[in-house]
């Protein structure tokens, strides 16, 4: 299926969707996937607009981030005196 017919089906889909039951929704997502061949989860973001664009660099620095402020406020003490250390070299 071209890129042309997928956003053609896509505009013809989505309001339904949008409006429709539980069972339903199952129903059009297994048509819409099996059409497309998008995987579930993915077939369901595009259906309801919410796809976004995931800088994996920027996930990993936040992640790292993250932990460093975890392990930082456990192991206050040591870590504070090893930046300080590292810092000041």
């Amino acid at each position: 299926m071209s890129l042309k017919s997928k956003c053609e089906l896509l505009e013809v889909l989505q309001p339904r969707y949008l409006k429709a039951s539980k069972v339903e929704k199952q129903k059009m997502l297994d048509e819409f996937t099996s059409a497309t061949g998008y995987h579930r989860k993915h077939a369901i973001r595009v259906l309801k607009n919410q796809v976004q664009v995931q800088n994996h660099l920027k996930g990993k620095t936040k992640t790292y981030k993250t932990l460093w402020l975890k392990y930082e406020m456990s192991e206050s003490g040591r870590l504070r005196r090893w930046n300080f250390q590292s810092q000041s070299s």
